[in-house]
């Protein structure tokens, strides 16, 4: 099977996951509103926070595992391939074991640095202890989810995903029904685990991409040391992201309040959900990448990846434009005016959107190439720089005044960095690639942008219901067209068209009025493709 037939089924059940996850979130938080009111529902946002610190256990090695499995995975027979594998089973399961004892040790601490209420002192202690229970068993079982990410499986990895979060919602609905209270998550999270983990291993036997019997060999040290060598690099760049992403609900329960955390962790479902999704479009197309590298298709490698960015970066635009006039009325809706949230918030949200998009591309293929150099320390320079900025301008300058920093973190370290990294890499000109994506970008906000301002004004006067169903058709229809329209090069439409069923290709070249090259069959994967320049 092609890797774009690949990619392109991994961004099909990635539409899939979406929808799970839009369903989990308009389930799940009113729901636990309705049974645990604002303070214990800024406990559960808290300790999703903590459970994300946790995994900077796995110091870069879950990336470094999935990473080197395509070195080996065309020769399941030869022993790396089983060595390799059997290694990464051992050292996840010692990273589940340190993250286990964490979170048993630092329950009680956590609670006073974090001024929890001392009347759910005991509740919070309770909620981290059991989840690092469950993600000591998420650590032990991940390689499951790397071995299909190294086939290029992205598809099955996000259908079990998508699964297990339905579980997950169901579990949580009955515990809550069964008056389990905020420890209710826990019940939650523990199906999902146990689901994914038992279909993922199904899944691997049954598409034989375990090493053969004979063929495991044993753990080895050499494994190892290359494991860690890279992980390490990938560690630090994480815990640099984890600074900046783990920490802004702390920062807000600090400065704030936990009713603050509740609206942040509320208002922000549909950003980080929304910059998930654009994330996929270069994610899904890393193992692709990442076995270019290894085969030496340099030019095929330059191509795929200008169009990866370019695509992401105007669908970012597109995305934070629509959610800039939605967001604020859609919170509304859902938690029936429960939390208030300002649509100024959505404006800088967006901006951040377009940013982060841009140096997620860039910096995840930098550590594609295994030759990090200095972005482990611009990530964690930019990690500490925001905590301390966030923690001094938050108390006073509110949410807008953490989202600034953000935004202005991201663009002086790891968004620099990043396009220097890739037009070195690749022999561009001097910022070619971004002129490219914003002349792109530019010419649909013009039409965009109006379009939002004038439909923003005529539905001021309306209820949020109403203001939120003809913002979203109006400019998400608009800006979809538009997308679909310009935002996508030429060649790749081409190819993508030629991979759609025939009724939706139909729609789709009346949508962009050429079915002449739309139609016209993409060469082979085996051709060289044109060089940017």
């Amino acid at each position: 099977m092609s890797r774009l037939r690949l990619y392109m089924q991994g961004v099909a059940s990635n539409y899939v996951t979406m929808a799970a996850a839009i369903v989990y979130s308009l389930i799940s938080v009113p729901l636990a509103l309705n049974f645990i009111g604002k303070e214990q529902f800024g406990l559960w946002a808290l300790l999703t926070q903590i459970a994300s610190y946790m995994w900077l256990i796995d110091l870069g090695m879950s990336p470094s595992v999935g990473r080197l499995l395509i070195e080996h995975k065309d020769r399941p027979d030869g022993g790396a391939y089983g060595s390799l594998m059997q290694t990464g089973f051992l050292v996840t399961a010692v990273q589940g074991a340190l993250a286990l004892v964490a979170g048993l040790a630092l329950a009680s601490p956590l609670s006073y640095l974090l001024r929890i209420p001392p009347d759910l002192h005991v509740t919070f202690c309770a909620l981290v202890r059991w989840q690092s229970v469950i993600t000591a068993a998420m650590f032990g079982t991940r390689m499951f989810r790397n071995v299909l990410y190294a086939h290029q499986r992205n598809d099955l990895v996000n259908y079990i995903q998508a699964a297990s979060s339905l579980m997950g919602i169901v579990t949580l609905w009955l515990m809550l029904h069964w008056h389990g209270g905020v420890l209710s998550i826990l019940w939650s999270n523990a199906s999902a685990l146990l689901f994914a983990v038992l279909v993922g291993w199904w899944t691997c036997m049954r598409l034989r991409l375990l090493p053969p019997s004979g063929a495991w060999s044993r753990p080895s040290w050499q494994k190892f040391k290359e494991m860690f060598g890279y992980g390490k690099d990938v560690f630090v760049v994480q815990a640099g992201s984890f600074l900046i992403g783990a920490t802004q609900s702390i920062i807000v329960s600090r400065s704030l309040g936990l009713e603050a955390v509740a609206a942040w962790s509320v208002g922000t479902k549909v950003f980080f959900l929304l910059s998930s999704l654009i994330y996929q479009a270069f994610d899904l197309s890393t193992p692709a990448l990442s076995e270019m590298m290894v085969r030496g298709e340099h030019e095929r490698l330059r191509k795929r990846f200008t169009e990866m960015v370019v695509v992401s970066q105007i669908l970012s635009g597109v995305a934070a434009i629509i959610y800039a006039v939605c967001n604020s009325a859609f919170v509304s809706v859902w938690t029936h005016d429960r939390i208030t949230w300002s649509a100024w918030n959505d404006v800088l949200l967006g901006g951040w959107m377009v940013v982060s998009v841009l140096i997620h591309a860039n910096s995840g293929f930098v550590v594609l190439t295994k030759r990090l150099a200095g972005l482990r320390y611009i990530y964690l320079l930019e990690g500490v720089v925001f905590v301390i900025g966030a923690s001094l301008v938050t108390p006073s300058g509110g949410l807008p005044a953490m989202i600034g920093i953000s935004l202005l973190c991201g663009l002086c370290f790891s968004g620099a960095y990043g396009i220097w990294r890739i037009n070195k890499y690749f022999q561009f000109r001097l910022l070619d690639l971004q002129r490219l994506w914003l002349s792109k970008l530019g010419r649909i906000c013009a039409f965009l942008v109006p379009a939002a301002i004038v439909i923003c004004w005529v539905t001021t006067s309306l209820s949020n219901l109403n203001r939120l169903i003809l913002n979203a058709a109006v400019v998400g229809g608009l800006g979809g067209y538009l997308f679909f329209r310009s935002g996508i090069p030429p060649d790749l439409r081409a190819e993508i068209l030629h991979h759609v069923p025939q009724p939706l290709r139909r729609f789709l070249e009346k949508l962009v009025a050429g079915p002449t090259a739309a139609t016209k069959k993409p060469d082979a994967e085996v051709d060289s493709p044109r060089p940017f320049r």
